[in-house]
């Protein structure tokens, strides 16, 4: 039994081509996933209060990771074939935004009780 596949090439090469993007999306996402399960945030001591204070340059340091993950989401989000993707893309696009925002509020509100 024959099968008309030359009749429908081009959408079998459409499939090949959407599989193969949808694959590069989802390895993509996932390393972005990976990165984000393993960091921790930590304190250090301020004056005779305890734990309390962020470290400032541990915060820059992952302020500028997060930067780097968000330009790959963003990347991935204006991609065509990131349909079966797309809601948990924006989900994490919404929790570094999120995150970024409350670190950057963090240390400006830290830096201002630090130094007065």
């Amino acid at each position: 039994m024959q099968g008309p596949i030359l009749e429908n090439k081009e959408d079998l090469e459409d499939i090949c081509i959407s599989a193969v993007k949808e694959k590069d999306i989802e390895a993509k996402l996932s390393a972005v996933i990976k990165e984000w399960s393993a960091h921790v945030v930590t304190f250090k001591s301020f004056k005779t209060r305890g734990e309390l204070k962020i470290n400032s340059g541990e915060i820059n340091e992952l302020i500028t990771v997060m930067e780097d993950s968000m330009m790959i989401l963003s990347g991935l989000m204006s991609n065509r074939y990131n349909v079966p993707f797309k809601p948990q893309i924006q989900q994490w696009v919404k929790n570094l935004s999120e995150t970024n925002d409350i670190l950057i509020m963090w240390m400006q509100v830290q830096n201002l009780w630090e130094y007065v």
